[in-house]
Parts: C-alpha cells; structure tokens; sequence
C-alpha cells in the first residue's frame, strides 16, 4: 500500500476540462519550477499537431469541433530541449 506523504496533493499528470468559450477546452498539468510547456492535440491518437506553447502549466485549445473526440499530450521544455511528450489523456470537447 503506498502512504501519501503528510500534506501532499496527488496532482494528475494532465487534466482536461470545457473551456469558457465553445469549442475550447482547459488543459492544466502539473507544474515543474523553471520549465514551459509544448501542447499538442490529435483525433486518432496518432497524427499530431502543436497548438501552443505556454510559460505556465495551464493552456486553452480553441477552434475545436463540437462533439468530437480529441487528444491532448504535453511537454516539458527547458530552454533548448524538449522532454519526451505526456501519455494523452481524451476529451470529447461539449456541444
């Protein structure tokens, strides 16, 4: 069984969530001081496109499909190298 240390948060890798706006979705990983971010979104989990960099842990996809299925992967950046991508997590962005 694995103890969480005392005060500790378990903090998901890569979240998603509906974004403010229509066909936009939230998506949040956790921080690693000093770094940014590279994020990428497919439909098949196979063919990939970056949608944005950010300094933050936190990013808005926009101009997505309603009721369509995406995947979303991110990566860490520090200065020149990229770090190998996330796992993806799914997310069919709400109509």
């Amino acid at each position: 069984m694995d103890v969480k240390a005392q005060g500790s948060i378990n903090v998901q890798e890569l979240s998603a969530k509906k974004g403010v706006t229509e066909g936009s979705v939230e998506l949040r990983r956790k921080a690693v001081r000093g770094s940014a971010y590279r994020w990428r979104k497919s439909t098949n989990n196979t063919d990939w496109e970056i949608v944005g960099d950010s300094t933050v842990s936190r990013f808005v996809a926009e101009d997505l499909e309603p009721l369509t299925r995406y995947y979303f992967s991110v990566a860490i950046v520090k200065g020149q190298l990229q770090e190998p991508w996330s796992d993806s997590i799914t997310f069919v962005v709400p109509q």
